[in-house]
């Protein structure tokens, strides 16, 4: 993973995870993260790409450049926020070309809660 800064968190988001959204928890996406690589699923919808991590920035920030998909966004970047809440990554991100979200305030793009698959 592309990062900025110190500390272990990007290493930790290596694995396979079930992001769930918080105001849709039926809407959900089967994740995979494999160092700077994603990979997401949600029914027919899919994307791969790569990510950016910066834990330098409060909050920090995660990028998914979109680099194949099913809809429409290949090239396309999606800039958002995260934290860890425990062991589960919340994550703030718009639709690819948006704004960065700039708060977990419900106002700039959807959280999602990833929880590592098996846990």
């Amino acid at each position: 993973m592309s990062t900025h800064g110190a500390g272990d968190q990007p290493s930790r988001f290596d694995g396979r995870w079930r992001a769930v959204y918080t105001t849709s928890p039926s809407a959900f996406y089967e994740m995979e993260f494999s160092g700077d690589r994603f990979n997401a699923v949600q029914g027919e919808a899919w994307y791969k790409g790569e990510i950016v991590i910066d834990t330098e920035t409060d909050p920090a920030r995660i990028d998914f450049t979109i680099q194949e998909c099913e809809c429409g966004h290949a090239g396309k970047t999606s800039k958002g926020i995260f934290r860890w809440d425990g062991d589960v990554i919340e994550i703030r991100a718009p639709s690819p070309g948006d704004p960065r979200a700039t708060e977990f305030d419900g106002e700039s793009g959807e959280t999602m809660r990833l929880v590592r698959e098996g846990d």
